[in-house]
């Protein structure tokens, strides 16, 4: 039997784990594929990715384990493995006043009118929200939730192919470690045009405080004319502005610093259109500038709908900051 789910997240702010492996694999589901990517050490002062694989069809998982055995060689690594966005919810909900050995019973009961299944059903973490200003306690948590079921069988077929998950983790604390290879410490936001759907980050203190799913993808930003682009841009920048203004609201006494953008398609474009709309200075977030990759290297490619980023931050939880 692998080990409790409850433990499914091993813990979602422990970045490094007691003895760090040697090379971490990092692994994110799509909608038709899984990419993987292996980071292992630093060159340069950056992350090295040492090697990327894409895997489709029904026997995409088993192809992945089998292609990960043969790189390792009897290397000491660590997986994680990103759920679907379908298969969780991320939600933000008050501090309970209990003792830390039992928020997570708390926070599952409070689950109960939130959720569409029944609790006792549910693998949950919670992280800290930061509070508004830094040193003092949190008040809010960041909580995942998913089916129990979902999480116990990814957990079985890794452990069936004889790599057991270190790590069940979410696209969007994978994009949190993208984000600090840009942002470091400072309150900063994090946009990714991914291939299916539009991610928005808020992150202060190296933590996620914010996030917004925005339905708006990398083709359809590729594929649309001068028109539709404007009107594409007019909504990003709505949401982007709206959500700085709240972050601004809520921890005014963070010197907010940059929007970083990063997609699967013109990412200059998209900076030059989003920058007279928004109140925020905006930099393209261009990740073979901040990993160290083999030279040639694609890290995405749009009409092959190929996109490392997430897979490469499942990959950076150990490189994301301290415990």
């Amino acid at each position: 039997m692998v080990r409790p789910i409850l433990d499914w997240l091993q813990r979602l702010k422990q970045h490094r784990p007691a003895t760090a492996p040697s090379a971490w694999l990092g692994v994110h589901r799509g909608s038709d594929r899984l990419t993987a990517a292996v980071v292992s050490g630093m060159v340069h002062g950056k992350p090295k990715v040492q090697v990327l694989g894409t895997f489709e069809g029904e026997q995409a998982t088993p192809q992945l384990l089998q292609w990960h055995k043969g790189l390792s060689r009897g290397q000491r690594g660590a997986a994680c493995l990103l759920l679907d966005a379908h298969d969780y919810q991320l939600l933000v909900l008050d501090m309970p006043p209990v003792a830390l050995d039992e928020r997570r019973e708390a926070v599952r009961w409070r689950l109960r009118d939130v959720i569409d299944f029944p609790a006792d059903e549910a693998a949950l973490d919670c992280i800290d929200i930061p509070a508004t200003n830094a040193g003092e306690a949190a008040t809010k948590l960041l909580t995942v939730v998913s089916k129990r079921a979902v999480v116990g069988d990814w957990m079985q077929r890794f452990q069936d192919g004889a790599l057991p998950l270190a790590a069940i983790d979410i696209p969007e604390l994978a994009l949190r470690n993208v984000a600090l290879l840009a942002g470091q410490d400072s309150a900063h936001a994090y946009l990714h045009v991914g291939l299916e759907t539009t991610r928005l980050l808020m992150l202060w203190q190296r933590e996620l405080c914010a996030f917004r799913q925005l339905d708006v993808s990398a083709s359809q930003w590729a594929n649309a004319d001068a028109l539709d682009r404007s009107d594409l841009a007019d909504r990003l920048a709505l949401e982007i502005q709206r959500s700085v203004d709240a972050f601004a609201r809520q921890y005014y006494s963070a010197d907010f610093s940059h929007l970083w953008v990063s997609g699967a398609g013109d990412v200059a474009g998209l900076c030059e259109a989003l920058t007279p709309l928004v109140t925020v200075p905006i930099k393209p977030l261009l990740l073979n500038e901040w990993v160290e990759w083999d030279e040639g290297t694609q890290v995405m490619d749009l009409a092959r709908r190929i996109d490392y980023t997430l897979a490469v931050g499942a990959a950076l939880r150990c490189e994301a900051g301290a415990p």
